[in-house]
């Protein structure tokens, strides 16, 4: 359900942890569908990553796999 006066994409990053971010991206080409970045490395978390936004307007981060260290 959307409510009609908070403009979509409002407040929510979603972010995906994946084995297969490269092709992910080349899916996405082959659809051309645009990406906000290119696969790079965020220098905050040290692991390649892309950002796109759906068609709601939310932004999903599409990150290379890893498991959390503490």
């Amino acid at each position: 359900m959307r409510v009609s006066n908070i403009t979509p994409g409002n407040g929510l990053i979603l972010y995906f942890r994946m084995k297969n971010i490269k092709q992910i991206r080349q899916n996405l080409k082959d659809m051309n569908y645009n990406a906000e970045t290119e696969i790079k490395l965020n220098s905050n978390s040290n692991k390649k990553e892309f950002s796109f936004i759906d068609p709601d307007g939310y932004y999903l981060t599409i990150a290379e796999y890893h498991k959390y260290e503490e």
